[in-house]
Formats: C-alpha cells, structure tokens, sequence
C-alpha cells in the first residue's frame, strides 16, 4: 500500500504527507524496538526516493542530485528535473528523510553510548560477551550505513543542505572508532578467558586468582581503552560475582534442613575462606601493582565497590552457619537426652517442647531459604533478625532450665553428669556463661567435701568396719575417704576435656593434694603402729600345732574353737595392708600363704561348736538330757579327738569335721523330730481335753427320751475322739522309741519316767475333759446371765382324780442328771494306760485312768451341784403346784356330795347364785392361766389339765343352774299372780345368758 501511495500521482481525500510521515514513525519506532529487544541496532530505510539510483553532483552549483533507477528515466530526469522536483512534491519528501534520518542518528549515538553492559556482571567472560556483542552490533551498523539506500537518503538530504546530517558523517567515523574499541578490548579481555573458566570453586587455587588479577593489572597497563578506572573496577566485580556465584552454587542449603547440618555447615566454612583468601590475594597483588606503578598511573579502583557482593555473601554465609550452629544446638540430637532424679522426666519434656519451638522457627527459615545466599535479596534481613529473637529466648529457657537441675542436684557425678548432657548448648554464648558458673560451683561442693573429709578423719579417727582389722581398718578407713575424693577428682579432671579449665579448681585441687598427702602420711603410722604390736614368729607358728578344740566348763558341756584370735588377726591385718600396697615382713608373706587353709579349718571348727553347742543347749531339759544321754555320749565320743589328737597342722582336720557333723546333724534332726513328736503328742492331749462328752444346744428343747438319746450319742463321738487321739500318741510314743533302739537298755528307766509323764498328762486330759462336760451339764439346767435360752425339756400336766398329775418324766429327768458323772466314768473305763498299751513297766500304785477321774473333787463337786440342782426343781414344782389357789379350789370340789347336800338341804335361790358366780369366776381363772410355764429348765404343757379342770367346773354349774331353776319354780307356783320383781327378771337374764354362753 506504501508503495503504491510512493508512486501513484492520484488525488486522495487525506494529506499524503500526513499519511507518509505517521507511517514512517510507526515503522522506525517499530524496528527500533523490535531488534533493541534482540540486542541489535537496525536502522528503517523508507521506500520513498528508491526509484533514483546514483547522485550526481551538479558541479556548477556545488550540491548532489537524485538519479533515477534506470538509464531512460536517468536520462530524462537529468532533462525534466525541474519539472520532477516539482511533481513529486520534494520539499514534503527532503522533510520525512530528514526525520527519519535523524532517528538514525539518535539511534547510532545510543549504540555508540552503549559500552557498558545493561546488568551487573555475572562473571568475567560476560564482559568479553558484552564486548563481543558490541562488536557484533557497530559492525552490522557499519554495514548499514554503507548501503546504498542510506547513501541515497543522506546524498539527498546533504544536497539540499540539512544542517543535521552533519552529525551522520561524524557518527560514521566514531562508529568506526567504537569498532576499533571493542576490537582492542576483546583482545585483552580474551586473555581472561581459559583461567576464568578453569576457576574452580571453592577449591580454589591460589595461582588461579594470582594469574587472573595478573592479568587484569595487565589490561590495566598495556590496553588503550580498558584502562580506565570505571572499566578496571567493573572486571574487578565481575571477578568478585563470578567467585561469589561458584560459591552460592556449591552451596545447597536443603542438606542443612534434611539432616546433613555439619557437612553443609563445613561446605559454607570453604566458601567462607575461598572469599577470603581472595580478598587477601586481591590485596597482595594492588600493593604489588602500586610498587611497580609510576605517579601518573595509580591503581584507582575502589576496593569497597569491588568486594561489596564478597562482604555481603560472607554475611549471608555468616548468617547460614548461624543458623547451623542453632540446629546442632537446638535440634534433635541422635543421643537420647535422660536426666537422672526424680525431676527427670519433666526436664526432658521441657527440652522436647524447646526442640518443637525451635523446628517451628526453623521451618519459617526454611520456607524462605531462596532469599538467604542471595545479596541482593534485602527482605533477609527481617527474617534472620526474627530468628535471632526468637534463639534469644529460647537461650532464656534453656538457661531457666540449667537453673532448674542445678537447684535439685548436689551431688558431683550428677551435676557433671547434667553438664554433659547440657554440652550441646555450650556453643551459646550466655548459655556457656552460665554452665561455666555451674562448673565453678561444682568445684566448690568439691571443696566443701575435701573440707568435710577432713574433719571426719578428726571425727571418726578411731571407727572402723567392724569385718575389718583394728589397725588396717582404720587404714581402710581413710583409703575409702581417699578414693571417693580420688573419684570425684578423676571425673571433674575428665570433664574438663570437654568443659575446660576454669580458676577456681586451682585452690581446690591444692587442697585436695594436701589432704592426700595427710591420708597418706596418717596411713603410715598407723603401719608403723601395728608392726610395733606384731609378736615374734614363733609365738604365731605355735598355735599351728595345738588342738582344734576345747571345753568351756565341764567335761560335758558347750566346746570352742582352741585359736589364739590375735594369730588371726595379725594375718588378717596382713591382708588388708598389702591390698593397701604396704610392704609387710616376709614371715608374715609366709604365713599368708596358710591363711586360707587356716580360716576355712577355724570356720569348720566355728560351725562345729556351734552346731554342737546348739544341740547341748537345745537338750537343756533334765529329763531330756538324762533321755538323750547315750546319744550325746557318741557325739562326745565322735569329738574327743578334737581335743587332743587334731590340731590346726593335721592333714585328717576336714574328715574329722565331716565325721563330726554328721553325726551332730544326726543327733540335732532326732532330737528336732523328737520336738515335733512332743508338740504334736501336746496337741492330742489337747484335743482330749477339748472333748465334751455331754453338750446340748440352749435352743432346743427336747423330750425326756430324745435327750438320753442324744447324750448316749454324745458320749460315743466324744469317746471315739478321745480313742483317736490316744491311738496316735501311741503312735508318735513309737515312733520315738526306735530312736533309742541302739541304746534302749541304757535309757529303758529314763524312758518308763517319760512315759509315765505322759500317763499323767493323758489323766489330767481326760479329767479335764470330764469337767468341761459335766460343766456344761450344769450351765443347761442352770442357766447363765447372758444367754437366755429356751427351757431343756417339756412335759405334760394331766388332771386325773382330783389331782395334777405329771408323768414319770420328771423321775427320768432326775435319774439322767444324778448318774451324769458315773456314766461318763462308765464310758472311759475301756481306755488304757499309754503305759500298758507300750508294755512299760510302772510303779505298782498307778491306778487306771477311771479310778483317778472317779476320785476328783472337782468332777464329785459339780455332780453334787447337779443333783442340787434337781431337788430344786422338784421342789419348785411343787411349790408351783400347791401355789395356784384355782387349782386348790377346783380339786377340793366333789359334785357328787354337793348334790347330794342340794338334795338334802334344799338351798335357798341367794345361795345358788353366789355359788354359779364363784364357779363362773374360778372357771374364768383357769382359763386366763399360761398353756405353757416354765420352772427351771422345764416347761409345762397344761393344755389338757386345764380343760379337764373347766370340764369340772362346768358340770358343776350345770348342776347349780338346775337347782335354781328348780327354786324358781316353786316360788311362781305361789306366787303367780306377784309380778316378777326387777332383781328376779336380772337373775333370769342372767342365768340366761349365762347358758347362751355354755
């Protein structure tokens, strides 16, 4: 379209100068921008003018003109040029030229301008790059200059003599100059290429800075344009971010939050010392180079500038092995952290929660690790400041924690041990502080304890353990407060490997040195003390040839061991001071060789007396001794040779001991059967004195047949106890007896002794058991003040003739209680004598078991109190019975004779009432008295009596109502026309109703 509008000659309705102008900006603004993205300057050469191939220089008038493209149109443009100026409207063209040539200009100007790079370098090959680039770019723009089209335009605009396309030669020429530039730069600083690029981070070399700074002070001196200051420094940081961008690369921070915080922390320690040894190098060499430099060339570069992104990066890897120093301080270890003590647990929760607040922190870290090796990253600084607040008080707990175990801990091996285990924190400055405080006080409870030792030696000077030795063991003594303090000694002195010295354990260990050297020197006299109290040899060998044993009193009696204890003594003193490292006499050497033979013959002969006197003392019965003294002469007889045949020196000493203890275990586990037989023969005997041959319930009450009954019962379960118990001392009295089979003939009359001992014993059971029945006989029909039972028996009272009658039980109940204790007498007749069951003979007087119970008093005295007992209640019943007047008055009735006194007598109405009124009354007494009474321990049923007594009175009314109705008729035979009077008609009503009632 541009084209056509270029050619066309038509009229259009818009400005065609308008339309080219905006079109011509919109296309030079659009390449501009569109190649300055690639990094290129290209110039827009518009189409207007193209159709003109040279210019021709019109020499008469001094100025250029436009030919055409062809050779006849060149013709006829040289003909018809002012008809074409003219035509194509050339002063509107020379103008949009020159605004377009003028775009070129600033545009060349920029490219000129441009000789430093648009961002900070990032290595040193970046500024050969750059200037590669650079010469790329003025090249091309060389090249587009020379174009003929360019040529055209400008020879246009200079034959019309625009002012401004001046500067377009100019222009030229420093484009060209620029070119030259850029040539001679990229020869220098292609020296800088092969040693950058071999430059090997963090492990760099020092001859590879050396070589490069070298060569840097080389382009310095030897180039014409890379000499300045501004370039010198530029190259100078790049070398700088070249070094500091190796170093952020090698450097992965991820390591440091997955685990791997020491390896990492070491890698950024290279980074650290590679930055620095650059400075260093870089340093060397600027003095090097003032030293050879004249005063017209100085080393100008500012050093601040070139190692501003080295400060800052070592900063930033200051801040990372920060942050790694608070891992290994704060994060999990992988030893298990365990306090001792009863707080134990609660400091180790604490130290869990103070992990959990420090990993929250460190993963806030961790979310922005991006921005930490990165300088230029400014937002850094508020989360590290943050973090650093936030280790601050976590040091606070910690300390808070150090004061909290210190407080509950007071011994040395603990808080050492505490110190240990809160190491991890010593890498903190306030923390170290503290724990060193903790270490000095631990120092001081040292002191306090050497101070403590030493008053105690002062104290105590005379104790020793009573296992040990007199001499030796107050040696021991001191040893044992020495080697505690040696021991606290030895574990502060290991600590401070890891904890370090501190002042005040100086003072402290030249106390403890003094007081090892007082245990030492106190030691020694105490040696130098027993050796002065050490008989002469041959009063301690003697010993060796004298007997085992010894009697205390009498030639039968306790025995012990025949040593002279001082012997023992001196040898155990021996011992003791040579595991003290004390050098003790050869003789006693000597003898330390015996000493283990010797105590193990004095121990044998220790547990022989004892066992033997044991088993004396045991037998210290009488009649024991006197049964067992067969059996302890063969154990005298088995130890004689103790006493005189077998000394310390004897090879047979452990067979004696053997033969000896046999015997005595023989003798001390018969005599212990012997005990239990006894005890347990005691319990049989108790058993038959716990026997109750009579025993009924309080509760029940029985008839007078079911209790004999029950007694005869009774008496034969108590019969069959007491037979058993019997047949088992006979048994244990036999079994005992073989025990003295051997020597049975020697002991046959202390034996017959301790069977009648037993007869005795076995009587007194039987008695007591006899008591205690007839006791309990006499508490049933006595009674007691606490219990109240019911009544023992029940009988029946019947009315027969005139009398009460009860029937024969109350004879049996008196026959059963009078022969009580001759019935128990009659069931223990059939035991024997253990005497007679053992075919032992006995004295002739021993009566039998019986005969001695049936002469007791006791039992002869609560017999007669049962039969007291009875006479009491037959005469309470006959009291009972003579005592009730309702009783007495209907027994004295006799209805016959009173009929016939009725008949004879003819008794007048008043008469007969008083008597119905008596007899109703009397009835009415029987009738209100008990069903049941109880006298004593008896109960009487008078059910059947009193019918029979109301039965009595009854015919007796009968016959009174039939006399007084008889009465009563005769009197209305004379008077029948008498009203009745009132008295009469109430008699009537009441006769009446008295018969209603019967």
């Amino acid at each position: 379209m541009l084209t056509h509008l270029v050619y066309s000659t038509a009229k259009t309705g818009h400005p065609r100068n308008n339309i080219f102008t905006n079109t011509h900006d919109l296309l030079t603004k659009l390449t501009d921008t569109t190649y300055k993205l690639m990094g290129l300057t290209i110039l827009y050469v518009p189409k207007e003018g193209m159709d003109l191939k040279a210019i021709r220089k019109v020499e008469d008038e001094d100025h250029f003109v436009l030919v055409a493209a062809d050779d006849e149109s060149n013709e006829r443009a040289w003909e018809d040029t002012g008809k074409f100026d003219e035509a194509k409207d050339e002063g509107e063209l020379l103008g949009r030229l020159e605004t377009v040539a003028n775009f070129w200009i600033r545009q060349i100007r920029e490219a000129i301008a441009d000789q430093n790079p648009a961002s900070k370098l990032a290595r040193v090959t970046d500024e050969l790059t750059f200037w590669n680039y650079r010469y790329d770019n003025l090249s091309g723009l060389q090249s587009q200059l020379q174009h003929d089209a360019i040529i055209s335009i400008v020879g246009k605009l200079e034959n019309v003599k625009f002012t401004s396309i001046r500067q377009f030669y100019d222009l030229n020429k420093s484009v060209q100059s620029s070119i030259d530039e850029a040539v001679s730069n990229i020869n220098y600083l292609d020296l800088l290429s092969d040693p950058c690029k071999s430059l090997a981070i963090p492990e760099i070399q020092d001859e590879q800075i050396t070589e490069i700074l070298h060569l840097i002070g080389y382009i310095w001196l030897e180039s014409p344009f890379f000499n300045t200051k501004e370039k010198i420094e530029t190259l100078c940081q790049a070398l700088s971010t070249q070094i500091v961008g190796a170093c952020r690369e090698s450097i992965d921070l991820k390591t440091i939050f997955q685990g791997e915080t020491i390896e990492s922390k070491k890698k950024v320690e290279v980074c650290i010392s590679c930055c620095e040894k650059y400075k260093n190098i870089y340093d060397e060499h600027v003095e090097i180079i003032f030293n050879v430099s004249s005063d017209k060339l100085r080393w100008e570069v500012d050093r601040e500038n070139v190692f501003n992104c080295v400060d800052a990066f070592i900063t930033r890897c200051q801040d990372v092995i920060e942050i790694c120093d608070t891992i290994v301080v704060f994060g999990r270890s992988l030893k298990s952290v365990s306090f001792g003590g009863s707080n134990g647990a609660r400091y180790e929760s604490d130290c869990k929660k103070m992990e959990n607040i420090f990993y929250e922190n460190l993963r806030a870290i961790e979310n922005v690790q991006h921005k930490i090796l990165d300088v230029a990253e400014a937002t850094w600084i508020e989360h590290i400041t943050l973090f650093r607040h936030e280790i601050i008080e976590l040091e606070v707990m910690v300390k808070n924690l150090i004061n909290s175990i210190f407080d509950d801990t007071n011994c040395i091996e603990e808080s050492i041990e505490a110190l240990y285990i809160l190491q991890r924190y010593n890498q903190r400055e306030c923390v170290n502080e503290l724990l060193h405080l903790k270490l000095v006080d631990i120092w001081t409870i040292f002191d306090k304890e050497i101070q403590q030792c030493k008053q105690d030696i002062v104290d105590h000077s005379q104790e020793y353990h009573p296992l040990t030795p007199y001499y030796s063991g107050r040696a021991s003594m001191l040893r044992i407060r020495q080697t505690r303090l040696m021991s606290h000694q030895t574990t502060l002195i290991d600590a401070s490997d890891w904890l370090g010295d501190c002042d005040a354990q100086i003072p402290v260990l030249r106390n403890y040195k003094k007081l090892v050297s007082a245990i030492a020197n106190e030691e020694k006299l105490l040696f130098d003390e027993w050796e002065k109290m050490i008989s002469d040899e041959k009063s301690l060998t003697s010993i060796f040839g004298e007997p085992l044993l010894r009697r205390i009193k009498s030639k039968f009696g306790p025995i012990e061991v025949n040593m002279d204890y001082h012997l023992l003594d001196t040898l155990e003193e021996s011992k003791v001071w040579i595991s003290l490292n004390f050098e003790v006499k050869p003789s006693l050497k000597k003898l330390l060789t015996k000493l283990v033979t010797i105590k193990l013959r004095y121990e044998g002969a220790v547990l022989l007396c004892r066992s033997y006197n044991r088993t004396f003392e045991r037998i210290s019965n009488n009649d024991e001794r006197l049964l067992f003294s067969e059996l302890l002469k063969n154990l005298d007889n088995c130890i004689i040779s103790g006493f005189d045949k077998i000394t310390w020196n004897s090879p047979d000493v452990e067979k004696f001991y053997a033969d000896s203890t046999v015997e005595i275990l023989n003798l001390e586990e018969f005599f212990g059967l012997y005990e239990k037989a006894n005890l347990r023969i005691d319990c049989y005997f108790e058993e038959v004195a716990n026997v109750k041959f009579l025993q009924a319930s309080d509760n029940v009450t029985y008839q007078v047949n079911d209790f004999s009954t029950a007694l005869e019962t009774q008496k034969a379960e108590g019969m069959c106890k007491v037979t058993k118990s019997c047949n088992n001392i006979l048994r244990l009295l036999t079994g005992m007896r073989e025990g003295f089979e051997i020597d049975f003939e020697e002991v046959i009359q202390h034996w017959n002794k301790f069977i009648e001992a037993k007869d005795l014993k076995l009587k007194e059971s039987l008695c007591l058991a006899v008591i205690n029945s007839l006791r309990s006989t006499l508490r049933l029909i006595r009674g007691d003040a606490i219990n109240i039972g019911k009544a023992l028996f029940r009988v029946k009272v019947d009315y027969i003739g005139d009398k009460l009658v009860i029937p024969d039980d109350i004879d049996k109940i008196e026959e059963t209680f009078n022969n009580t204790f001759n019935s128990l007498v009659n069931v223990i007749k059939p035991l024997e004598l253990l005497s007679k069951k053992l075919n032992v003979d006995v004295r002739n007087d021993a009566t039998e078991l019986w005969e001695s119970i049936e002469r007791d008093d006791s039992c002869i005295n609560l017999q007669e109190e049962i039969n007291s007992e009875i006479k009491d209640l037959k005469t309470s019943l006959k009291m009972y019975i003579n005592s009730t007047e309702c009783f007495k008055e209907v027994s004295v009735i006799d209805v016959a004779q009173i009929v016939q006194y009725y008949a004879a007598n003819e008794p007048s109405r008043e008469i007969l009432e008083n008597d119905i009124r008596r007899c109703t009354k009397l009835a009415d007494s029987i009738e209100n008295h008990g069903n049941e009474v109880l006298i004593n321990f008896l109960e009487l049923d008078m059910k059947d009596a009193k019918l029979k007594l109301i039965e009595k009175c009854e015919s007796w009314r009968e016959i009174l109502f039939i006399e007084l109705s008889k009465v009563i008729v005769a009197e209305k035979k004379f008077s029948a026309a008498t009203p009745t009077p009132p008295e009469e008609l109430s008699l009537c009503s009441y006769v009446a109703s008295d018969d209603s009632d019967s």
